[in-house]
């Protein structure tokens, strides 16, 4: 049967064009969130944010506001709605993470070891599978990809040491898609690559039609078989090497994560971040960057629904690692051992939890990453709830195509004292709650100022310097929590 048109690598075809046509500081835009009408949670805008921004789209535009709210039939989530959406206090926190990742994911420059060609008329004149499940496999193994057209390597790319060099991008692997057709010159530049030493996967099946008017499907036969033999087996091992170090492999046409790892392994090819002790599960995805002479690399555990994960990771990066918290605004130590370029240290991640692993040149004394054994250390502070007065509902005109939201507001105040011998510039003062329903989210306020929130776990947050001695008033919205409790940390 007929495969299905599946399109779910678009923000990985977006992020590419940037690269691959040297667009200013890589910035990939996307209007998202369009469809989901107030069935949208704030969860699920956080894990799709973190979708998109591994995979290099950089720059959000929420598909969000209408003057006709709530009188409207269209398909954007209102996050405002005229005041009917309870949610809206979370908008900041939101808008604040995927900012600050933003800010920290442009610029600079983009580390990608694989390239693969790809065409959108090939599939018009012949049998052609589109890259999604090749770049699926290569993510999920923990390998970054950019889809390279056709033309754009012909006529832009240069060959050096085995390489390719692409206005600031630099690919080690060059991934030929399954295509019956393929342009004579593009096929003649990947066995010049080859023989200058690179990496040549091909999957699935090899071209034997010419695209090129003048040129025979023979010449595409030939310089096939010159890269990767007389009908290869799907294999891990080389189909064929070169002196200079060529080497080309053929795989399955829906190859596993093991099977790509397998192969890039034999090609000395390292994955952006390799990991050592942890299940992955397929859910663990990652983006590189250099930016300020600082590595940077986004770490994405998408898995939504199992329980929190600890992993043993180790990265090719000089300098000092350090835990960036983008939805916290949170910047910590981290535990590492260094061999040579090599940083190992383990990490701990919630589900749908993601933070910036940065290398910074010089060391600094940063507080350590809280983790629960710390909170459940900590020295708890007594904190009282007051009696939060109901929020009545707006009144609405009887229209048609009134948009309301599926949940309600049921914010939490507490009112709690700091003495005057406890000390705000060595000690911690960390919120940890539990049981927030609908959605795991909240922003949290203390003395009317605004100090920061989460969206999805862990459900805490440092608030040390919003504080003062005596008495201080701590807002939670748009949920009260079944738990929340006051520690310090010293």
């Amino acid at each position: 049967g007929q495969r299905p048109q599946t399109i779910y690598q678009t923000p990985k075809l977006g992020s590419s064009i940037s690269h691959v046509y040297g667009k200013k500081d890589d910035i990939a835009m996307c209007e998202i969130f369009g469809g989901y009408n107030q069935n949208l949670t704030y969860p699920q805008m956080k894990w799709l944010t973190d979708q998109h921004q591994v995979r290099g789209i950089n720059f959000m535009i929420p598909h969000s506001f209408n003057p006709k709210a709530p009188y409207d039939g269209d398909f954007p989530p209102y996050f405002y709605n005229d005041g009917h959406e309870p949610r809206f206090p979370l908008y900041r926190v939101w808008a604040d993470y995927t900012n600050r990742l933003s800010l920290m994911l442009t610029g600079g420059k983009h580390i990608c070891p694989i390239a693969i060609l790809f065409s959108g008329n090939a599939k018009r004149v012949g049998e052609y599978i589109t890259p999604e499940d090749m770049t699926t496999a290569l993510q999920d193994a923990l390998y970054d990809c950019d889809w390279l057209p056709f033309e754009a390597f012909e006529s832009d790319v240069r060959i050096d040491s085995g390489q390719l060099e692409l206005h600031k991008e630099r690919y080690q692997v060059l991934v030929v898609p399954p295509t019956d057709v393929i342009p004579c010159p593009v096929l003649e530049k990947v066995k010049k690559l080859f023989d200058a030493g690179g990496v040549v996967i091909g999957y699935g099946r090899l071209p034997s039609v010419s695209a090129t008017i003048g040129r025979s499907s023979e010449e595409i036969i030939k310089l096939r078989n010159q890269i990767w033999g007389t009908n290869p087996a799907f294999s891990t091992q080389p189909c064929k090497t070169t002196a200079s170090g060529g080497r080309s492999y053929f795989l399955p046409e829906k190859p596993d994560t093991a099977a790509i790892s397998a192969a890039l392994k034999d090609a000395l090819i390292p994955p952006v971040i390799e990991v050592l002790q942890g299940d992955t599960n397929n859910w663990l995805h990652v983006l590189h960057r250099v930016k300020n002479d600082m590595d940077v690399f986004f770490i994405c555990n998408q898995d939504h629904q199992n329980h929190a994960k600890t992993f043993r990771l180790k990265v090719i990066a000089e300098g000092f690692p350090e835990i960036w918290d983008a939805m916290r605004n949170e910047i910590n130590s981290i535990p590492f051992r260094r061999s040579g370029k090599s940083v190992e240290f383990s990490l701990t991640l919630e589900p749908s939890e993601s933070i910036l692993l940065v290398f910074n040149q010089k060391q600094r004394d940063l507080p350590p990453r809280i983790d629960n054994d710390a909170i459940n250390s900590g020295k708890p502070i007594d904190l009282v709830a007051q009696q939060t007065p109901a929020i009545p509902a707006k009144e609405l005109k009887p229209e048609k195509h009134v948009t309301l939201s599926p949940v309600k507001a049921n914010p939490y105040t507490g009112k709690f004292n700091l003495p005057e011998s406890l000390d705000l510039k060595n000690s911690r003062v960390i919120i940890d709650m539990d049981g927030l329903s609908p959605e795991q989210a909240a922003r949290i306020t203390v003395n009317g100022n605004y100090a920061g929130g989460f969206i999805e776990r862990p459900l805490r947050l440092d608030i040390t310097r919003h504080l003062k001695h005596g008495d201080n008033i701590i807002n939670i919205e748009p949920f009260t929590p079944q738990t929340v409790k006051l520690v310090i940390i010293e």
